[in-house]
C-alpha cells in the first residue's frame, strides 16, 4: 500500500503520531485503543487505493511495526467485529484483512474527531 504524499490519510496518520507523545493513546474511543484505530484507518485508506483487502505485511510496513504486532491488533479488531481475515487465494501464506460494515463506519465517525469538518 502506498499513500500519496500530502493525502488526507497521510495527514491523519501524522496527526496520530503527534498524539503518541501525550497520554491520549492510553484512552479508548468507541472501545478501540489508539493502535487499533491506526490499523482501521490504514485499512480504510489502503482499500481506497486498490483492492478492498490488505495484507498484514502491507499494514505492518506502512505503520512501521512488526507483522506479529499487527496480527495481535487484528485479533482484537476481529473479536470486536470490525475486521475479517481471509486467506489469500494466490499465496496461501498471506492473510488479507478487510473492514466489516461496522468497521467501515467507525473510521468515518472517528475521523470527525480529528479533522475539522471543513477539511474533510
Amino acid at each position: 500500500m502506498v499513500l500519496k504524499a500530502g493525502s488526507t490519510g497521510e495527514k491523519l496518520f501524522n496527526s496520530f503520531m503527534q498524539f503518541k507523545k501525550a497520554d491520549w493513546h492510553q484512552n479508548t474511543i468507541d472501545g478501540c485503543r489508539y493502535s487499533e484505530i491506526k490499523v482501521l484507518f490504514c485499512i480504510k485508506q489502503g482499500s481506497k487505493s486498490h483492492a478492498s483487502e490488505m495484507k498484514v505485511s502491507d499494514i505492518s510496513k506502512y505503520l512501521k511495526v512488526t507483522a506479529p504486532t499487527i496480527t495481535q491488533l487484528i485479533k482484537s479488531l476481529e473479536a470486536k467485529g470490525l475486521v475479517e481475515r481471509n486467506i489469500d487465494q494466490t499465496d496461501r501464506r498471506a492473510v488479507r484483512i478487510k473492514l466489516t460494515s461496522q468497521g467501515r463506519r467507525l473510521p468515518r465517525g472517528l475521523r470527525m474527531l480529528f479533522i475539522p469538518p471543513l477539511m474533510v
